[in-house]
């Protein structure tokens, strides 16, 4: 009787234990935990997983074939050199969105290095680096939008908004880029690099041009072209009302001590939510002449959200007609919208004789 109680003993511990131990592999594998989950990539990214790299790692977004990294959800990725589409005619795409989620690189961050890149920084998502470049080679492409509150693109040293490249960096709806250097717009002043400001985006310069709209152009190498929406068409910030179109202020505490900032407050451009671009209530070939007869190189805000609109719509004939359809974004409409910049290119300068 003695070995049968011990037996019962021995098996009600094994019980006790298996029961404790599954319950704790429950609690390990269900707790929320660090992970790279939220960092989601397609294509050819190098190396392949960015939750791996390190302050030391050079990291590709469309290295040998088009790529796109998209970093959410309070996640962080964290390299040395960064290149979003490196080689000629190759795309890449990055998106950083939300409160929290941040892609530091402690050196250069080129969007549009040989190939086409795009970097969207969204709804609280921040960018740091050293050096950064929008457009660096010839026949690159680069364009970027830092749009709403939070979203940060911060330049520890010289900025490149196309150097022999396109470049375009949109900066809308309480977006922030700032410059620790010198901000260079459009370096080989070919007219293919602008800034694009509205509805409270903000750039900050280190250094005191607060007193005057000359003062702060005044501090930028290259051209001055930065432009906001006045209605009809992006028009140069020197047209536009000091206090009602923009304002400049010189801040001397908090993380922009030393810096001036301006901030423009114009709405930005409504895009179609149809894409019937003439309303003559079809949305076909028309629409689409229409669009690449005004396509800017590269591609602007206004620009990929028309081009959405239309491929979402292509062939309706109704668009007069009550509808609520509103196509998603897409980061492929704009790798999309890049790849049409670069075929307007070509044919450009197969009209104008240049090889």
């Amino acid at each position: 009787m003695q070995t049968t109680r011990d037996q019962h003993c021995h098996t009600g511990n094994a019980y006790v234990y298996t029961t404790l131990f599954l319950a704790l592999c429950f609690l390990l594998f269900s707790f929320p935990r660090p992970s790279h989950a939220a960092i989601v990539t397609t294509g050819d990214v190098d190396p392949d997983d960015p939750g791996t790299w390190t302050r030391n790692t050079s990291g590709h977004i469309g290295y040998m074939a088009d790529g796109t990294m998209d970093i959410d959800n309070d996640s962080d990725v964290s390299n040395y050199y960064s290149y979003i589409g490196y080689h000629s005619s190759l795309m890449g795409a990055v998106t950083v969105d939300g409160a929290g989620s941040t892609w530091t690189s402690n050196g250069v961050l080129n969007v549009g290095y040989k190939g086409n890149g795009t970097l969207d920084i969204t709804s609280g998502g921040t960018v740091s680096n050293s050096r950064g470049y929008i457009g660096y080679s010839p026949r690159s492409t680069g364009a970027v939008t830092v749009d709403g509150g939070g979203s940060t693109w911060a330049n520890g040293g010289e900025f490149f908004v196309g150097r022999y490249g396109n470049g375009t960096l949109n900066i809308t709806a309480d977006g922030l880029v700032s410059v620790a250097e010198t901000l260079t717009i459009d370096y080989d002043e070919n007219g293919d690099g602008f800034i694009n400001m509205a509805t409270g985006g903000m750039l900050a310069l280190d250094g005191d041009g607060h007193g005057s709209l000359g003062d702060f152009l005044a501090m930028i190498s290259g051209t001055d072209a930065i432009r906001y929406w006045d209605g009809l068409d992006w028009a140069h910030i020197t047209s536009a009302t000091l206090g009602s179109d923009y304002t400049l202020s010189y801040s001397d505490t908090g993380d922009l001590a030393g810096y001036t900032v301006l901030t423009v407050n114009t709405p930005e451009p409504a895009a179609s939510t149809d894409g019937d671009l003439n309303g003559d209530g079809e949305v076909n070939g028309s629409d689409l002449n229409l669009l690449l007869s005004g396509f800017e190189s590269p591609p602007s805000l206004l620009n990929t959200l028309n081009l959405e609109a239309l491929l979402g719509n292509y062939g309706r004939t109704d668009m007069n007609e009550s509808s609520d359809t509103v196509p998603e974004p897409s980061s492929c409409v704009g790798l999309l919208a890049l790849c049409l910049t670069g075929l307007l290119a070509r044919r450009r300068r197969k009209m104008q004789g240049i090889s």
